[in-house]
């Protein structure tokens, strides 16, 4: 493993120089790195990072040791140098990428605040990630809001089921859970705060970059949409997405055709 050093740079945004092994590399502009603590930061993991110059990827292959210079602007994590210093044999067991629109989610599960287990492939299914001691209206209680639109939306007969699972386990207590319900509005069996069983696991399947800063979680929005039969219908990235359309894909369980709302198939 490799030693980091914290720098800051000189637009006041903070910077890590971060070391590590190429796990993968994938169009458009991104690469997959097995790194170190980045301190400050983040603990060591497997995870994607955007590159700042695509035309770095053509240098990249599994096993190369590389050094770069990441640029943290919010939730946003971008490689701004990259250049490879060594090589050695390619991680062994690299962490999976992240989940694609028309594949299968998994057998990830979650535990509800009422304290049923949840397989998230047994759809329909909108599942979102938050914590209660978030501090930015544009996130978590936002995130509430579009839940709470989603509910008054769907039929009352609908089968589907909306989930958030906190980003926050230690704080994020059953109970906490439980009295947060209540305060956002949440509904036994269709909308549910909830707890991952292996919250790492399924953060890397959605593509989720998690940084802890004291009790603060700085993340990105990650929306997914599961067919009844677990396969990932589409992914949102953002908070921008239209109600009626994610109403619509919970009751059809099948794509949607694009209306030019923010939409990905990318990690």
């Amino acid at each position: 493993m490799w030693t980091l050093v914290r720098l800051v740079a000189c637009s006041g945004d903070p910077t890590y120089i971060v070391e590590g092994t190429v796990v993968s590399v994938e169009a458009p502009a991104t690469v997959v790195l097995d790194h170190d603590a980045i301190r400050g930061l983040m603990e060591p993991m497997v995870m994607p990072f955007t590159v700042e110059d695509p035309a770095w990827l053509k240098m990249l292959e599994p096993g190369h040791r590389v050094i770069g210079r990441l640029r943290r602007e919010g939730a946003d994590l971008t490689l701004e140098r990259l250049r490879v210093v060594g090589r050695e044999a390619p991680p062994t067991a690299p962490a999976p990428p992240p989940i694609q629109p028309g594949e299968h989610v998994g057998n990830h599960a979650v535990v509800t605040a009422g304290g049923e287990r949840l397989r998230l492939d047994r759809g329909p299914l909108l599942l979102t990630f938050f914590y209660t001691r978030c501090p930015i209206p544009e996130m978590c209680p936002l995130t509430m809001t579009r839940l709470q639109s989603v509910l008054k939306a769907l039929p009352a007969d609908s089968t589907a089921r909306l989930v958030a699972v906190t980003l926050d386990p230690e704080h994020d207590t059953p109970e906490v859970l439980e009295a947060q319900q209540a305060v956002v509005g949440g509904q036994i069996g269709r909308f549910d705060l909830a707890r991952a069983e292996d919250l790492p696991a399924l953060a890397g399947a959605a593509g989720l970059s998690v940084m802890r800063e004291g009790q603060e979680i700085a993340h990105g929005a990650r929306w997914w949409v599961v067919s009844p039969t677990g396969q990932l219908i589409e992914r949102y990235d953002d908070q921008k997405w239209p109600t009626e359309r994610v109403v619509s894909q919970l009751q059809i369980g099948e794509p949607v055709a694009p209306s030019g709302s923010s939409t990905t198939t990318a990690p």
